[in-house]
């Protein structure tokens, strides 16, 4: 069966999904790894991205499942599912930890994207990659609604907690006809400046009508294939706003709770069909885009997703398939390939001295020159009453005293920047700002160096005093 759309007045949202497959004897065939039961691996070239993946540099994902919850003792995914920061949200809005799953569609829906593979049991994630390393799957649950539904008020505080916990690609195998009050916008929008990928389903109505929150701008969303990946399944959504891609959706099996007696035909697994399984398959491949290259933007790696469809149908984007069949093995590859446009070229600093006295006002500057874009420094003051700095790297002598000035370019600076003490008065100070480049401990050769964080900082004391005149500070630069 199709769960029906609750009405809108309910404020609940619909959990698409959830059409379970008459064909029994192929379901109990499934037992260990079958290929032929996860036909639609091979449908979007998943096994090729893995071999891939394999011979690059690659780091673990965190992914956001937001649906009923999850069995977190699942043999097959316990092991990549993240406990400690894996929860519910209560009809109020407090968070507290997980259960296990208000139903089995969240379950089924995490398999779909990291079930572990050559576990010897069940079944293989889209983004196991063999070796289960890419993926760290958080559950966010709710408490709310039947095992069908979610509150659009707990949907919008689960992508906040995704947010704060550096979740990078959100799953939402969910939606309904409108919007209220535009949460599910603002939820989105917040994601995706944090720099999350947002992968939504596109519904199980046949229907061109739009829906959220699927059809929000910014999300990428996903149309399912009927089980020969040719065309659109008779009960997948379609049309709506250009940002569809289309992905298997139809007798996808994957995990179940063990517990679950309904669809239990076999212990723990089951196959089931809308556009709720097809998502994780995209939201799988948008966490792999982003462990070979974790620097890419959210609008980057829906980017690399659109343009490496396989065409399907009209030639071009058209409203049956949108940009067609996703195909992860040329997303992987032309993300690894993607040079991220924060990576530096050169550094440019001035190098004038200047005398500062009680009232006067000097300029500095610095600024990092990018593939992308010319990037400044954030300038700041440990004392705006003793000095302050503007942003154009003007500081202004406020009252008698000492404190430190700062500048810095890249994130989480503040915790990696150099002082100077017993700076004398009358000495002339010279400071080399250098360029630094890491990956997370990881040193590759100069060719596929990823840039993950810039570290570019100077501290330096400004004495203010009513006439002494101060040391003059001259700036140099060092690439």
């Amino acid at each position: 069966m199709v769960c029906s759309l609750l009405k809108p007045t309910s404020g609940n949202i619909e959990i698409f999904g959830m059409k379970t497959s008459n064909d029994m004897e192929k379901i109990k065939k499934k037992i260990g790894y079958i290929p032929q039961e996860l036909y639609y691996l091979n449908a979007v070239n998943a096994p090729e991205a893995w071999e891939f993946i394999k011979g690059v540099p690659h780091e673990k994902i965190r992914v956001g499942i937001i649906d009923t919850g999850a069995q977190l003792d699942n043999p097959d995914l316990e092991n990549v599912i993240n406990k400690d920061l894996s929860v519910r949200i209560t009809c109020d809005g407090i968070i507290a930890p997980l259960k296990g799953d208000n139903g089995l569609h969240g379950t089924h829906v995490s398999g779909i994207v990291a079930a572990q593979a050559n576990n010897e049991i069940g079944v293989a994630g889209t983004a196991s990659a063999e070796n289960n390393d890419l993926i760290e799957l958080v559950e966010i649950g709710s408490d709310t609604g039947t095992g069908n539904s979610l509150s659009a008020f707990v949907i919008y505080k689960a992508v906040l907690y995704a947010i704060d916990n550096n979740v990078r690609v959100i799953n939402m195998s969910l939606g309904g006809a409108t919007d209220p009050d535009n949460i599910f916008q603002s939820a989105v929008d917040l994601a995706i400046n944090s720099g999350c990928v947002v992968v939504c389903a596109a519904g199980n109505e046949n229907s061109s009508d739009y829906a959220y929150p699927s059809d929000c701008s910014g999300v990428l969303s996903v149309i399912a294939l009927d089980e020969s990946c040719q065309g659109k399944a008779s009960y997948s959504n379609y049309g709506g706003t250009d940002n569809k891609v289309s992905a298997p959706g139809t007798g996808i099996l994957s995990t179940i709770p063990e517990s679950f007696g309904e669809f239990n035909f076999l212990r723990g697994y089951e196959q089931l069909s809308g556009t709720s399984m097809a998502t994780p398959v995209v939201t799988a491949e948008a966490a792999m885009i982003l462990s070979v290259n974790p620097t890419l933007t959210s609008t980057a790696v829906k980017e690399i997703i659109y343009k490496t469809c396989t065409d399907m149908g009209d030639t071009g984007y058209d409203k049956n398939s949108g940009y067609g069949i996703v195909n992860i093995c040329d997303a992987v590859k032309t993300a690894y390939n993607t040079p991220t446009t924060d990576m530096p070229t050169s550094v440019s600093l001035s190098s004038s001295g200047v005398t500062l006295v009680k009232g006067d006002t000097c300029k500095i500057s610095a600024s990092v020159k990018t593939l992308g874009q010319n990037k400044g420094v954030y300038y700041h003051t440990e004392d705006n009453g003793i000095a302050k700095v503007s942003q154009d790297g003007t500081i202004t002598g406020v009252s008698d005293g000492e404190t430190k000035l700062l500048a810095t370019f890249g994130e989480n600076m503040t915790k990696n920047y150099y002082e100077d003490t017993d700076l004398i008065n009358g000495v002339t100070y010279t400071y080399t700002l250098k360029l630094f480049t890491e990956y997370r401990g990881v040193e590759y050769s100069r060719l596929r160096q990823r840039l993950l964080w810039i570290i570019l900082t100077t501290t330096r004391l400004i004495q203010i005093s009513a006439s002494a005149k101060l040391p003059v500070l001259s700036l140099q630069t060092t690439v």
